[in-house]
């Protein structure tokens, strides 16, 4: 927001060089998996994706342009051909407490190929209205996601297509959202409230082996792995 807006910078990871790449809004950075390319989010009206070169060149709209509600939270699979996102539609009645958001696959082969269009793919939903936050596994095989039943969240795995959804045995009166994959597939780091406030944890893929890592009283959230 240095601009007065979201936009989108990059710079070196030891926070030197930082360079604007987006000048009309960005948000929601994701690099391809060779580097060469980030995706990004903007709205016009709706929430569409994009992409361009790392040196913010060759912006072009990824997602269709007739698809009326807002795609966000776009994140490249390992192959690069196709990608998650979460798809959010706004309440249809007076009925609806709040927007819808499911998760979707996008295949993006043909776009990236430039022989076809982008088509999406929906992913088992769970609970009535929110599932966001998909996290890839790294050799694309699984998928990670944060759905709300209930009052709480929790995290849940599902097969890229579709099959074996199954719940991550963690408290029902806490909420755990954000999930990401450890770069060797064998566990998952995310946010949690079992001791309030927010805090730091990675579990085994198969439910076992809770490690608390934040034990401060700031609220630490968003994991990320270094590669």
């Amino acid at each position: 927001y240095r601009s007065g807006r979201f936009e989108i910078y990059v710079m070196n990871a030891d926070g030197s060089n930082m360079r604007q790449l987006t000048h009309i809004y960005g948000w929601g950075p994701s690099w391809s998996p060779d580097g060469s390319l980030i995706v990004f989010t903007r709205s016009d009206p709706y929430s569409a994706i994009y992409v361009m070169n790392t040196d913010g060149s060759n912006e072009r709209q990824l997602s269709p342009s007739n698809v009326e509600f807002d795609l966000h939270n776009p994140k490249w699979s390992p192959d690069g051909m196709q990608m998650l996102c979460v798809v959010e539609a706004a309440p249809t009645s007076d009925d609806q407490p709040q927007a819808d958001l499911t998760i979707n696959v996008l295949d993006i082969s043909g776009f990236m190929l430039g022989t076809g269009e982008v088509t999406f793919r929906g992913l088992p939903r769970v609970g009535e209205y929110v599932n966001d936050w998909p996290s890839w596994s790294p050799d694309g095989s699984q998928v990670a996601f944060s759905a709300q039943v209930g009052r709480h969240r929790d995290i849940y795995l599902v097969n890229a297509d579709g099959t074996d959804l199954r719940r991550l045995p963690l408290d029902d009166d806490y909420d755990e959202f954000a999930p990401t994959w450890s770069p060797d597939g064998t566990r998952i780091a995310y946010q949690g409230s079992a001791v309030g406030g927010w805090d730091i944890y990675t579990i085994n893929v198969d439910g076992t082996d809770i490690q608390r890592l934040t034990t401060d009283f700031a609220n630490d959230v968003v994991p990320s792995w270094v590669p």
